[in-house]
């Protein structure tokens, strides 16, 4: 069963690029744990998750981590490692500028309180991206992950992330702003969720009209009986109440306020100034499932699968982000 309402997009020139998940990282083993109870183990970011910047300023706060063991214990003298998530567009357009920070160190080890951390400062170039920090003890691999944004300006409107996920068991795309949900996908609590590496900005949830035109992102989950097992987001508040209206007994309205972003012009798909098209797709199949990028190269290698581009213009714009 198929929720999107916006126009379908069929005659995007389509090229063979990749659009995969997160790029591989080299992880460094650290020596065997005396016994399976000492491997058990968390790490956690230690302040702030979500760092904001400006172009080329220094990260306000450091990337620290802590790591503690099976009795919330602080694990000294190990080491963490910090690599940065490659994005989809990185890879499908890999000679394009991405936004990124130069961190003073890409290892640290933990003090005795447990804690690790290594300083940044960003590039020249605006918009969102993620580090994670690494660390294997015996047979378990920690993580922890940050999401930087690098900004023209840091005084404006407060702005919170929001991550892709993919379910490696269906091929499904999910986006969420929920720190909760990510926790959950991260921690495996949701199992089969990994990151994509792709990340953009919205307004917070509770942001509405402070921003000129934006709009609250309804999210609806299409039932597991109605064959779909899928979320739809929409910005478009004739679009939110289309599918509770016609499609009330296949959907379930989870939230009408996701988060926020602007829409585009509904003709020419252009986006308000200090915006930028988030584009999106559509999986052709029974058990609908919508993907949305920043990226159009992202779009036009699944529309070489088998996609269907939809959203506003000739380019599929979904919605907008703020820079």
């Amino acid at each position: 069963m198929r929720l999107r309402l916006r126009p379908t997009i069929i005659s995007l020139t389509s090229s063979a690029l990749v659009a995969g998940a997160a790029g591989a990282v080299t992880l460094f083993v650290t020596p065997d744990c005396p016994s399976p109870g000492d491997c058990a183990a968390t790490l956690s970011v230690a302040g702030s998750a979500f760092l904001t910047t400006r172009l080329n300023h220094p990260v306000p706060s450091p990337l620290r981590v802590q790591l503690l063991d099976a009795q919330q214990r602080p694990v000294p003298g190990v080491t963490v490692h910090f690599t940065r998530l490659d994005r989809p567009e990185d890879i499908s357009t890999p000679d394009e500028p991405a936004p990124d920070v130069t961190l003073s160190s890409d290892t640290a080890i933990t003090d005795n309180s447990g804690l690790a951390q290594v300083t940044a400062a960003a590039n020249d170039v605006v918009g969102s991206y993620q580090y994670v920090a690494l660390v294997m003890r015996g047979p378990e691999t920690l993580k922890a992950y940050f999401i930087l944004a690098n900004r023209p300006r840091t005084d404006s409107f407060p702005l919170t992330p929001v991550v892709e996920y993919v379910n490696l068991n269906d091929g499904h795309y999910f986006i969420t702003a929920d720190a909760d949900e990510m926790s959950k996908f991260d921690s495996g609590v949701l199992a089969g969720w990994v990151r994509t590496g792709s990340v953009f900005s919205a307004f917070l949830p509770d942001s509405k009209g402070i921003a000129v035109d934006s709009n609250s992102v309804c999210r609806f989950y299409g039932r597991q009986h109605a064959g779909i097992g899928s979320h739809f987001p929409s910005a478009s508040p004739a679009e939110c109440q289309a599918v509770k209206s016609e499609f009330g007994e296949a959907s379930l309205l989870e939230s009408d306020h996701a988060f926020s972003e602007l829409l585009p012009d509904p003709v020419s798909g252009e986006c308000p100034t200090g915006s930028r098209p988030l584009y999106s797709a559509y999986n052709n199949r029974d058990d609908a499932n919508q993907r949305y990028s920043p990226s159009i190269a992202v779009i036009h290698a699944l529309v070489f699968d088998g996609w269907i581009a939809e959203g506003y213009g000739p380019n599929a714009v979904a919605m907008c982000f703020p820079e």
